[in-house]
């Protein structure tokens, strides 16, 4: 054969490895052909930024196979180049025989990217968001390579492949605020499928089986669906919702779970309860399982009826960036009617905020919004005073007008939240 050393272990070109604790254990193993029994089969690792040297080893060989350890540093993308040191040459390293040689392996950030349309990417407009050198995808063949729009363009025999061209997409600009800001590699695995239901993503449909693979090369998981299960499902997405994440964390306990609420649409023929239902389930497991929410429904900058355009994508990639750093926006946990005419809300974190005004909660089922008398903060929880008669039911922000008051302070905008319509919890601040 022309090359001497083989690597039968199934890595490739591009491929990012997720690091564990700053690190990835690299077991390789493969098959040689000696030209004399001399011989010997060698490995180096060198840096494909300037071509230096990391790792030399020498494998144990046996009879043909040869088998090596090499723990990776993360925040690099590395060359492996494998060779005979041969006895004829002195054993010298600049004459090596030929072996295979792996390129662009990054040792860093893997993140699958599930759920429906919104997650696969259908933007269309002009966007400033070119391929970057450090992150790479599996692509429409599900090969690694440099990663690209659009990202969730699949092949037809693969479990995720849909009959309506994809077109931008959030991950592209994610991988490259992690790469850029933090220099760790990132390895895009699209699985998105247009209009998949939460169904889908259950059970032994082909979508999960794949979900599951995908999760044992992975550290991260990007969930964006929940607009088809309001067509049918929407009273019972918490349930089965909480039934999903819970079956994630059980093939991966370790695996980091973004769950991105679903935003809008401007379609006059959707039902806005059946949305906003599935948007607070959201909310809710969010809260219950200590996910990060990745709140869109204050984006509107839509490129059709339904998909997310291409500058709010670019917000969305922000949004799930600041949760990788672990930044996080005050968010309201739960509401509680304490008076006749207060509403308490149980903040996430004891922040003074600037409350915007006017407060961008509304009354339900109804366009107008609340009839705030006074607001107050004591640490944890904020009061509203309003008129009487109103906010029953649940609280809904009432556009992205307030949705954007609250990003421009530190509340997330929620777009629906329960209301605990307990009026004998009591607190001694009802001023």
């Amino acid at each position: 054969m022309n090359h001497h050393v083989r690597i039968m272990t199934p890595i490739s070109d591009f491929q990012v490895l997720q690091q564990v604790n700053g690190k990835y254990p690299l077991f390789l193993e493969g098959q040689y052909q000696l030209r004399s029994v001399q011989d010997k089969v060698i490995c180096i690792v060198r840096k494909e930024s300037d071509n230096a040297i990391v790792h030399t080893v020498y494998p144990a060989m046996n009879e043909g196979t040869w088998h090596v350890k090499i723990t990776l540093e993360a925040g690099d993308v590395y060359r492996l180049e494998t060779g005979l040191l041969l006895e004829e040459t002195g054993y010298d390293v600049r004459f090596l025989a030929c072996g295979d040689i792996i390129r662009h392996l990054g040792v860093g950030e893997v993140f699958v990217i599930a759920g429906q349309s919104n997650a696969v990417g259908y933007a269309r407009g002009v966007i400033d968001d070119a391929p970057m050198y450090g992150v790479f995808m599996l692509d429409r063949r599900r090969r690694w390579s440099l990663a690209s729009h659009p990202i969730g363009y699949v092949d037809a025999d693969k479990e995720n492949a849909t009959l309506i061209a994809s077109g931008h997409s959030p991950w592209l600009a994610l991988g490259k605020h992690i790469w850029t800001n933090n220099h760790q590699p990132v390895g895009l695995i699209p699985l998105a499928l247009n209009g998949s239901s939460l169904e889908a993503w259950c059970g032994d449909e082909p979508l999960n089986k794949a979900l599951k693979k995908a999760l044992s090369m992975s550290g991260h998981m990007v969930f964006y669906q929940g607009c088809t299960d309001t067509v049918n499902g929407h009273e019972t997405y918490e349930k089965r919702l909480r039934a999903f994440v819970n079956d994630v964390r059980a093939t991966r306990p370790d695996i980091k779970l973004y769950l991105t609420q679903i935003s809008g649409t401007r379609s006059t023929d959707a039902a806005d309860a059946a949305w906003k239902a599935v948007r607070e389930a959201q909310h809710v497991i969010a809260e219950e399982a200590c996910l990060p929410l990745i709140v869109t429904h204050d984006l509107t900058n839509y490129s059709d009826d339904i998909h997310v355009g291409e500058h709010d994508n670019l917000r969305i990639a922000t949004r799930v960036y600041a949760a990788y750093m672990g930044r996080t926006l005050t968010t309201i946990r739960r509401a509680d009617r304490v008076k006749a005419d207060t509403i308490r809300l149980t903040l996430s974190s004891d922040e003074r905020l600037s409350i915007p005004t006017p407060l961008p909660l509304g009354v339900e089922g109804k366009k107008k919004p609340l009839r705030v008398v006074r607001i107050w903060q004591d640490r944890y929880h904020l009061y509203v005073k309003h008129e009487p008669g109103d906010a029953v039911g649940v609280f809904a922000d009432i556009g992205s007008a307030g949705s954007t008051s609250f990003i421009r302070t530190s509340i997330q905008p929620l777009p629906a939240f329960r209301l605990t319509m307990d009026t004998q919890e009591k607190t001694a601040d009802t001023r």
